[in-house]
């Protein structure tokens, strides 16, 4: 019987036992596991707020990059604008009076001279007419002159876009890839 009683007060103890290392492995796991979703979530977080800061960082970027972009493009159209008018101002016509002109007038002269007002009336409008056409080779000279010069600047102007746009680009991938280096730490 004593044998029964000590058999039996063990197999409770080790019962209590398997109990008690039960409850305590549960509570460990359960803090475990507790400790855990902690860190998730707050590692989550952390990431939210990294996103957010970046996202801020990049449409700030965009932001300048679009405010450069219109500077400049508006900059060069008033430079256009403004070349355009200084040319058409201050570039002189060079009309040159051709030998065929400069005979017509001198024969004109001579027969105003010898009476014959009827001949040089249409030697004059014969000469009128070549001085208009003179006049407008030289106005057409001075045009195709403009249209070069500005062209000229255009090209120049696209070439400082076109760079711009570059710099811009490095910019863009160096922040990603500084992005991407934040991240991983």
């Amino acid at each position: 019987m004593k044998l029964e009683v000590v058999i039996k007060k063990s197999k409770e103890i080790e019962a209590r036992h398997i109990e008690e290392v039960s409850r305590f492995s549960n509570r460990v796991l359960v803090t475990f596991f507790f400790k855990m979703n902690q860190v998730v979530v707050s590692q989550n977080i952390e990431i939210e707020k990294f996103n957010e800061d970046w996202d801020i960082r990049i449409r700030e970027y965009k932001k300048e990059v679009q405010s450069a972009e219109h500077e400049m493009m508006n900059k060069h159209n008033a430079d256009l604008n403004a070349l355009e008018q200084d040319l058409r101002a201050s570039l002189p016509l060079f009309l040159r009076t051709s030998p065929k002109i400069l005979n017509l007038k001198k024969m004109i002269d001579t027969l105003a001279k010898q009476k014959e007002f009827v001949q040089a009336d249409k030697l004059r409008i014969q000469c009128a007419r070549l001085e208009e056409e003179e006049l407008m080779k030289s106005e057409e000279q001075k045009e195709n002159k403009i249209v070069f010069i500005l062209t000229q600047l255009a090209s120049k102007q696209k070439n400082e876009l076109n760079g711009l746009k570059k710099r811009v680009s490095t910019g863009y991938a160096s922040l990603l890839k500084s992005r991407d280096s934040d991240y991983r730490k």
